[in-house]
């Protein structure tokens, strides 16, 4: 069964603090950046149950909204829940698109995701003239990075998809601290259940080398970028 992500932003424990923060974070800063919503396409790549694409299409009225998304029960789920929304399958790694939009969303999906790259080309070249992409990722390195693996480790988290080794807690622990845990992530998968591994720095350098305009932001454990078209 997918995983309702949906939970980790409505369930009031302590565990699901920072889902909370960074949807507030999330509805400001898309408060400042959307104007004249109803004249506007909206797409959210990687939409997962499509919670979040339904409750931004609510909340500014787009003229049009489409939710992408890869795993085949998560896009069932969001097409039976929400039917003002449009939902369609999409797999970032290796798609293209025709459409383009004003403005789109891409939020905690690049960590998932094998080719970060096509991903990112992709979506930028879906946007309209004037358009505008946010995109969220987690902060995994520094100590954000540090407190946050602490954390999960004490949990019940571990780092078994990037490496079964013995002693594989305390090489990873040593590659946050040495800003080298991308190296845990070999370049040949093509997508990753856990955010260990995922360094914001990749998502910086792919978009330098597109010679694209953006701005990013720090929130407490998540990273905004506004990506230009």
């Amino acid at each position: 069964m997918a995983l309702d992500h949906s939970q980790t932003y409505r369930d009031g424990r302590l565990r699901n603090l920072p889902h909370r923060i960074r949807l507030k974070s999330l509805v400001r800063a898309c408060d400042r950046q959307i104007v004249d919503a109803g004249s506007k396409r909206y797409a959210d790549f990687g939409c997962s149950n499509g919670y979040l694409t339904h409750l931004l299409a609510e909340r500014y009225r787009f003229a049009q909204a489409t939710g992408y998304e890869f795993n085949a029960e998560n896009l069932a789920k969001a097409q039976r829940d929400f039917n003002s929304v449009k939902f369609a399958y999409l797999n970032l790694n290796i798609d293209s698109l025709d459409e383009q939009f004003d403005f789109a969303t891409c939020l905690e999906t690049l960590e998932h995701v094998g080719d970060v790259r096509h991903a990112l080309k992709l979506m930028h070249q879906a946007l309209r003239p004037g358009g505008k992409l946010m995109i969220t990722v987690p902060i995994e390195i520094g100590p954000i990075g540090l407190a946050k693996f602490l954390t999960k480790m004490a949990i019940g988290y571990d780092v078994r998809e990037l490496t079964d080794e013995p002693g594989g807690r305390w090489r990873y622990f040593k590659g946050i601290l040495d800003g080298r845990i991308s190296e845990f992530r070999p370049a040949d998968r093509t997508g990753w259940g856990t955010h260990f591994g995922f360094d914001y720095r990749t998502v910086d350098a792919v978009l330098d080398q597109m010679q694209v305009k953006y701005t990013v932001e720090n929130r407490a454990t998540t990273r905004f970028y506004i990506v230009y078209a």
